[in-house]
Formats: C-alpha cells, sequence, structure tokens
C-alpha cells in the first residue's frame, strides 16, 4: 500500500490557511457586488422574491384573533407625520374633526414615502388611527386623573401600581401602559404626543359628532318627524353641527317645536 501512496508532509492546519489565505486574495474576484433588479425583470426566478423586502418589513398575523397587519417603527412615524399635515390642510378640516376621504388621501401619502408598503386606506390605515385614538385616549384619561404624571423623558406614564391597577378595571383600554415605556408600535405615537395630541382631539371630536348625528336621527323619529321633514332636519345638522348639540340640550318638552322653528328659517334662507 505503500508503494501506491505517498504521505504529504503538509497538515491538515497548514492545507486551510492556505486555503483560507487563496480565498482572501481573490475575495474580491469571488464576491461579486449585488445589482439592483430593475422593476420590469423578466426573469421567473425574480418573481419569487419580488415582495420579500415588503414581507420583511411588515407582515400580517394569521390565525384566531390574529387576521390583522403588523406595523413597522417606519410604517407608524410616516402615518402620524402624514396625519399631522392633513391635520394642518384646511381643505380636510372640518367642523367635526377630518372631512370624508382622508384615509384614501394617507393612503397616497404612504404610497409615495414608503414605495410598495402595500398600507391601504381600508382596513390598514383606517384600523391603526383608531388603534392610536383609543391608545391616546387611555394616556389622556390617565393624566386628567391625580396622581398620573407623564415622563417625557422616558416616554411613559408614571403612577403607583396599585393606582394603575384599580383604573384598569374600569379602563381596559390603559392596559399595557404601565411601568415600561411605550415601546413597539407605540413608541412613535409617544414621542410625538404634543403632535398626536392635536391630530387625535381632532379624531375623538369626529367620532362624538358622528354618534350624536347618528342619536339625532333616532331622537328626530321618536318625536314624530318623517319623510322630507326627517330629511330636512338631518341636512341642517350636517350643515350646522352646533344644532344636533343644542336639541340635545333642550328639554324634551321643546325639542320638536326646536326643529320645526330650525326647518322655517332654513327654508327661509333659501
Amino acid at each position: 500500500m505503500g508503494g501506491f501512496f505517498l504521505r504529504s508532509g503538509e497538515t491538515v492546519s497548514r492545507n486551510f490557511n492556505a486555503c483560507l489565505l487563496a480565498v482572501l486574495k481573490l475575495h474580491q474576484l469571488l464576491l461579486k457586488k449585488p445589482e439592483p433588479i430593475p422593476e420590469g425583470c423578466i426573469d421567473f426566478r425574480w418573481k419569487h422574491f419580488k415582495d420579500m423586502n415588503q414581507s420583511e418589513s411588515s407582515s400580517v398575523a394569521r390565525g384566531r384573533g390574529k387576521n390583522k397587519r403588523i406595523w413597522t417603527y417606519y410604517e407608524d412615524e410616516e402615518l402620524i407625520k402624514s396625519l399631522y399635515e392633513i391635520s394642518l390642510d384646511p381643505k380636510w378640516k372640518s367642523e367635526g374633526g377630518f372631512k370624508n376621504g382622508y384615509c384614501f388621501v394617507l393612503e397616497n401619502e404612504l404610497k409615495a414615502r414608503l414605495p410598495g408598503c402595500g398600507l391601504s386606506a381600508i382596513p390598514h390605515i383606517e384600523s391603526r388611527v383608531r388603534h392610536f385614538r383609543t391608545k391616546y385616549g387611555a394616556i389622556e384619561a390617565m393624566l386628567a386623573k391625580s396622581g398620573f404624571n407623564w415622563d417625557d423623558n422616558r416616554k411613559m406614564v408614571q403612577c403607583e401600581k396599585q393606582q394603575y391597577e384599580a383604573h384598569c378595571k374600569d379602563n381596559p383600554d390603559a392596559k399595557g401602559l404601565y411601568a415600561s415605556g411605550i415601546r413597539g408600535n407605540l413608541n412613535k405615537a409617544s414621542q410625538h404626543f404634543g403632535r398626536m395630541a392635536e391630530v387625535m382631539e381632532m379624531e375623538a371630536k369626529k367620532d362624538q359628532m358622528q354618534e350624536l348625528q347618528e342619536k339625532s336621527v333616532v331622537e328626530l323619529t321618536r318625536l314624530g318627524f318623517g319623510g322630507s321633514e326627517l330629511l330636512k332636519a338631518v341636512a341642517v345638522f350636517v350643515k350646522v353641527p352646533n344644532q344636533t348639540m343644542m336639541l340635545f340640550a333642550l328639554p324634551e318638552t321643546l325639542r320638536r317645536e326646536f326643529i320645526l322653528n330650525m326647518i322655517a328659517d332654513e327654508a327661509q334662507r333659501k
């Protein structure tokens, strides 16, 4: 056997080091810098990887009770910026909050800022704004009470744990907001707390006004209004929201007369 094979004088370690040295010397040739793939690429292999960046940046949780999109830090950041910008735009401001269709404006803004994000007005953006509104409302409710303070450096509500737990019994939306700062998808909201306050107050007003309008239709029906009279009264409420609030501020015995006078005054203006 020894006549057929010649034993090498090199050790495994030496051979390994020699190969490693060769790879290091040739790394510029062996390691090719990746080139960006053009949008119109027709290579069939590309279709399997085309949406990989999007799936890495955000995802959708599946399963019972989890059929929702998981937003990234940067998506939340751009959403809040866009919300604040349209809150300053008179074209989208209304007396009760934002005008209808503002979520589609946000959709276009996010498409421009985050190409390929896949965020749509309904259900993604509408749901996310509602989520922020709920959490902002929970923070605002805590800060309105004695013993709750806001630490602007740590981005968290400060209070005694026992007091917080007692608060959560009547306010379940406040769960998860104690002792650890506002993390993850709420972190950006807390960093823009003042800005979020302005935007979310508009959203809260919008919800209150919508609820009040729905309540007014029920009240009009109860007072015996129907057909054209009901439609005329509703049209005034949409045009002058303060009239809706005035309706419920009056005693029930005066509400029907108030509606009749309101309809008559509107007819005279026309």
